[in-house]
């Protein structure tokens, strides 16, 4: 599972409106990528990480998602680029995925205020493409296209999770840690932004005093 080079081409990146940080994990700039992946001619290889992480009491709606990756292939050979949520980590268990698109790198994604009550997430991103080439009679050794989701350290929470659920790399049909994976414990490097949703107690102090206002206009 070694092997992941670590690269980014800085083309073509999108904007997006500003908000404010609501988790921010960036790279360490060392960890290097796993795979994340899923392969339309090798479906037993398809491959992604979970991390988790934690909405706080008032709750969040979340307008961006940025996925710190490396691409070591085509990104023109994506036939999807996805986000999930979910309760546990896990392909079978996500409650929600979102279309993205892949600049530099990264996979970035545009929520529109999609809200996450309070608790506990974890999050996964892939690309859906080929590993071989159209016309390839056989993988190609070294420009073959996968895509990697950057690892991180310190760890926060939990560590990140490894999925392979075809079992090809010998790990089983259900998550496990990374570390039984890699050499040792990391996260994901991931960026949410959006709004904090204020308390419903705050809200109605805010209403209460903008009626008066109102009143003597």
């Amino acid at each position: 599972m070694r092997g992941f080079v670590c690269f980014a081409v800085l083309t073509g990146l999108p904007t997006f409106a500003a908000a404010d940080t609501l988790w921010d994990q960036p790279w360490d700039g060392h960890s290097a990528a796993a795979p994340a992946q899923q392969f339309t001619d090798f479906l037993m290889f398809t491959t992604t990480q979970f991390d988790d992480f934690v909405v706080g009491a008032d709750g969040w709606t979340i307008d961006h998602v940025r996925i710190a990756g490396v691409d070591g292939g085509d990104p023109g050979s994506n036939q999807a680029v996805k986000l999930a949520f979910g309760l546990a980590p896990g392909f079978h268990v996500q409650f929600v995925t979102f279309d993205g698109v892949e600049a530099g790198g990264d996979l970035h994604f545009d929520l529109g205020g999609y809200y996450l009550a309070p608790g506990t997430y974890w999050i996964s991103a892939w690309v859906k493409r080929p590993y071989c080439p159209p016309g390839w009679l056989k993988p190609p050794t070294l420009d073959g296209g996968w895509y990697g989701w950057l690892r991180t350290t310190p760890v926060t929470g939990g560590e990140e999770c490894f999925h392979n659920p075809g079992g090809a790399f010998g790990y089983g049909l259900c998550p496990v840690p990374g570390s039984v994976v890699y050499d040792s414990s990391a996260d994901q490097a991931f960026l949410i932004e959006g709004t904090i949703v204020p308390e419903p107690a705050g809200l109605l102090a805010l209403s209460l005093g903008i009626v008066p206002l109102l009143r003597r206009r």
